[in-house]
């Protein structure tokens, strides 16, 4: 089971949201700066049929709640990124169990594409190279 191109567009739109650019000062890199294609691709290819088709579902749900949460016929694609944040924010704060679970699930996922990107690593941890050789050594209890 493959993810769609239609699926793809509604993942780099959610995980953009999650991951803006210019979001810090230090941090300029967003979502859209990492390989998300390639990490679809990866997922589309390890994961079982029933976990995508979990995240295929999830993606829809966000994308169809949008003019639910927003109150007024606006797609998530057409939103401007402080309307999708607030779509995010929304499901992410229901009081029903499994509407915030999809969302943790969104920020799961775009979690680990932004933390695994070397660039992105590597912006992380710029000035923190001394603390890492303390750990790494052995240095932290």
């Amino acid at each position: 089971m493959k993810i769609s191109v239609v699926e793809r567009r509604w993942a780099h739109l959610i995980f953009d949201t999650i991951f803006p650019r210019n979001a810090h000062p230090n941090l300029q890199l967003g979502a859209e700066d990492c390989d998300i294609e390639g990490y679809l691709d990866e997922v589309s290819r390890v994961w079982p049929a029933f976990s995508l088709l979990a995240l295929r579902a999830t993606l829809l749900f966000v994308i169809l709640a949008t003019p639910f949460v927003l109150r007024r016929p606006r797609s998530f694609a057409a939103a401007s990124p402080a309307d999708r944040e607030r779509v995010l924010d929304v499901l992410y704060s229901s009081p029903i169990y499994y509407i915030r679970g999809l969302v943790v699930l969104m920020k799961a996922l775009a979690g680990i594409l932004y933390g695994s990107d070397p660039a992105v690593r590597a912006t992380l941890l710029r000035g923190h190279a001394r603390s890492l050789t303390v750990l790494t050594a052995g240095g932290a209890r």
